[in-house]
């Protein structure tokens, strides 16, 4: 895996924002719905911020949350 320095030199950062999370949970689902993970977080709004390796078709998606 590689390091956060590594991840962030050669990432493309597709989003940045909060995101209401009123159960001060949010999780990851694909477009069916199935969950993909989910983590618990101190408030009812998460900061969260994505990467990808490639902007067009990406192979390796990054996502940080607070």
């Amino acid at each position: 895996m590689p390091s956060r320095q590594t991840v962030r030199a050669s990432a493309h950062e597709v989003f940045v924002g909060f995101v209401p999370a009123p159960s001060e949970k949010i999780a990851v689902v694909t477009s069916e719905n199935h969950k993909l993970l989910e983590t618990d977080i101190a408030s009812t709004t998460a900061q969260v911020r994505i990467l990808v390796d490639q902007p067009d078709y990406p192979s390796r998606i990054w996502i940080e949350a607070r």
